[in-house]
């Protein structure tokens, strides 16, 4: 898929996010445009190419658009393990190869239903989608990401210091930016769970 392309699919699903997060989200974008144009992805594994961050950015929001247009968080992760349990058994019947483990879907519903028996009111959307940005603006080089880091602390203390803004979601988007790359057994949150889904789902199929 195309820079263009890409940048008129990430514009507006970070537009349709409260004004605030919208804003440090698209000048995180701005500030590093030119490195993102030729940054290559190499944690991925589909998107190891000029302009691969971008790309994998672009599917792990539109991962996330799908999880929180589903009525719940458990429910989005059902509805994808029965979309690619259909899918395998075809590719199985056809001799195709399909990159989703069913079984590794069903680890991902285990946790994330464990996670918001703790959690009940679950993650918030514009947490997880910011926090993918940063993330995915970090893999450019450990200064970039010590910038963004800096960055952010700055912009969401401003948001909490205006009451636009929790401490907790605020803490929550920094510790998704810090941790980085996680595995399933480390994710111990559903904000967690979330974006490590959105991550898997773009590597695999995005």
């Amino acid at each position: 898929m195309g820079t263009i392309n890409n940048v008129m699919q990430i514009a507006p699903m970070l537009d349709r996010l409260p004004k605030p997060i919208a804003s440090i989200a698209l000048e995180l974008l701005e500030s590093h445009w030119q490195e993102l144009l030729n940054g290559i992805d190499y944690e991925s594994l589909r998107h190891r190419y000029h302009g691969g961050i971008l790309d994998h950015l672009r599917a792990v929001l539109k991962v996330l658009e799908y999880m929180w247009s589903r009525p719940g968080l458990d429910i989005a992760i059902s509805d994808f393990a029965t979309t690619y349990r259909a899918k395998l058994d075809s590719d199985v019947a056809s001799n195709s190869y399909c990159p989703i483990s069913m079984d590794h879907l069903h680890q991902v519903l285990v946790q994330m239903i464990r996670a918001l028996d703790l959690n009940p009111d679950g993650p918030w959307f514009y947490v997880i989608c910011l926090a993918a940005v940063a993330v995915e603006i970090g893999k450019l080089s450990s200064r970039v990401l010590a910038q963004v880091v800096e960055g952010l602390s700055h912009n969401l203390k401003q948001l909490v210091d205006e009451y636009a803004l929790s401490r907790e979601d605020a803490d929550q988007v920094l510790n998704l930016v810090t941790r980085g790359s996680m595995s399933l057994e480390k994710a111990r949150s559903a904000e967690e769970l979330a974006l490590y889904l959105a991550v898997y789902l773009a590597d695999t199929i995005g």
